[in-house]
């Protein structure tokens, strides 16, 4: 019993300290934001993570949509914008979204569902990580009916937060020592603004996109081309990363976040495996 009550004592000091951190860093945080969103923030209660979400949709907002004009991606950047600011999710946006864009034309046969479901949930995890340091740690969290791709690279996966992106090495030699260091980033790290565009989970490409996927059209990927841990995984993605400290805290292999006075062995096997270098996997295993 007192084993007990002992643990449930260090689980409670290690929730308060938490709470209290948080709550300072979230001060630190709102100082730093552009006028126009602490303003935004004020006047709608925004929390730091909503405001964080704010200035990711000025910032990014709409830049991967394909095939549109530049004014239509002002267009779903300033919806983004007017949505989020009083607490919108990715079906507030959508309706925001069917009323600007009625009268376009060109426009009214894209898929304005996907467009508002990826675009939030953007906008909300590169707000997330933004509040975050360099060196401190996120997992994933998917929805029951993810897609293979998700699964495999974001739920209950666990990655450090870096300041800046990473490098581009598509244009570099698969073989060099660069390409190889910055494969082993992009695998293990996350950042504001990382995503998928351009790459894809399927093994291999067409090496003429005009013919079909014939055998002898078809090749291995090379590792820029695969698809890499981001969130947005994908379009339509509902992922999210959730912030976890491994010292103190750890993913089962039920996938499930758990404290490390819960089972101090079954942690260390996952702090092993997951956070002392190499972190998660080296690019070539």
């Amino acid at each position: 019993m007192k084993k007990q009550k002992f643990g449930l004592y260090v689980i409670g000091r290690f929730l308060a300290k938490s709470d209290i951190t948080a709550q300072v860093f979230s001060m630190e945080s709102v100082i730093k934001l552009p006028k126009f969103v602490q303003d935004a923030a004020k006047k709608y209660g925004l929390s730091i993570e909503e405001a964080k979400a704010l200035q990711s949709a000025v910032n990014e907002g709409a830049s991967l949509m394909s095939n549109t004009a530049a004014s239509t991606i002002q267009t779903v950047r300033s919806a983004i914008y007017e949505s989020t600011k009083k607490h919108g999710g990715a079906k507030d946006l959508l309706k925001e979204l069917r009323e600007l864009i009625v009268d376009d034309i060109g426009e009214l046969n894209r898929d304005w569902k996907r467009v508002a479901i990826s675009e939030t949930n953007a906008i909300f995890n590169n707000g997330y990580l933004a509040m975050m340091k360099p060196g401190e740690y996120v997992v994933g969290i998917s929805m029951p009916d993810a897609c293979e791709g998700c699964l495999e690279l974001i739920n209950g996966k666990v990655y450090k937060v870096r300041a800046t992106p990473a490098e581009d090495y598509s244009t570099l030699n698969p073989r060099s020592a660069k390409y190889i260091e910055l494969a082993e980033i992009w695998e293990n790290e996350v950042w504001v603004g990382k995503n998928n565009f351009g790459r894809s989970n399927s093994r291999q490409k067409r090496i003429d996109p005009n013919v079909g996927n014939r055998k002898d059209n078809l090749r291995e990927k090379h590792h820029h081309e695969h698809s890499m841990p981001a969130c947005p995984q994908h379009p339509n993605c509902r992922c999210r990363w959730i912030r976890i400290n491994p010292e103190y805290q750890y993913v089962n292999k039920e996938e499930q976040i758990k404290l490390r006075v819960e089972n101090e062995d079954e942690w260390q096997e996952w702090y092993d495996d997951n956070i002392k270098p190499p972190t998660q996997k080296k690019y070539g295993d």
